[in-house]
């Protein structure tokens, strides 16, 4: 018998989500991003804020048999040194959770079980599996969701979190596509 998995779509950020959806593409779970906020910077009168990773560590725990794809984050063009240095610390301890999960539960090829992906490889397998003409922005991103998976809160309220999750959704159905393709080749 087929061994079945939860896979992970993250999309990192302040207003970043986690969805869990299962081999049938259901949701079997989902999780905002905690921040903690106003954390001191090494900058004069400046803050930052650093993401809770013990509990996105417990919500991962809940799962067995995962498979994590992570979307890559990069500061876009003009973005202070405060906020890049933010991104990258937040991305990097995103990453060491991911790998302490992978330990957690007893995968040891880290590799086999998470990937990342950049915005533009897995929008563009989204609009390609829905046979959408035109660019991928936030607002397909929800629409489609809810067409996809139904009328979940998380897809419409609070409306600056919506896109986190069902971008989250979309990350976990290009990452499930991703693995299965893996172990066909």
């Amino acid at each position: 018998m087929e061994e079945e998995y939860f896979y992970i779509g993250i999309d990192p950020g302040l207003k970043g989500a986690c969805i869990a959806i299962d081999q049938n593409g259901e949701i079997g779970g989902s999780f905002a991003l905690e921040h903690y906020a106003d954390m001191p910077c090494y900058r004069k009168n400046r803050t930052r804020s650093v993401l809770n990773d013990e509990s996105l560590m417990q919500w991962f725990c809940a799962f067995k048999n995962i498979r994590m794809i992570v979307a890559e984050e990069s500061p876009p063009f003009k973005m202070g040194t405060v906020g890049a240095y933010t991104s990258g610390m937040n991305n990097g301890r995103l990453h060491l959770v991911c790998q302490r999960v992978m330990s957690h539960h007893g995968l040891s090829n880290f590799t086999n079980n998470f990937k990342t992906v950049n915005a533009v490889t897995w929008q563009k397998h989204a609009i390609s599996e829905l046979n959408l003409a035109g660019k991928w922005d936030k607002e397909t991103s929800v629409a489609e969701a809810v067409k996809k998976w139904g009328d979940f809160p998380l897809f419409t309220k609070p409306k600056r979190t919506a896109d986190g999750f069902s971008d989250a959704a979309w990350i976990a159905e290009y990452g499930k596509y991703l693995f299965k393709k893996d172990e066909i080749d």
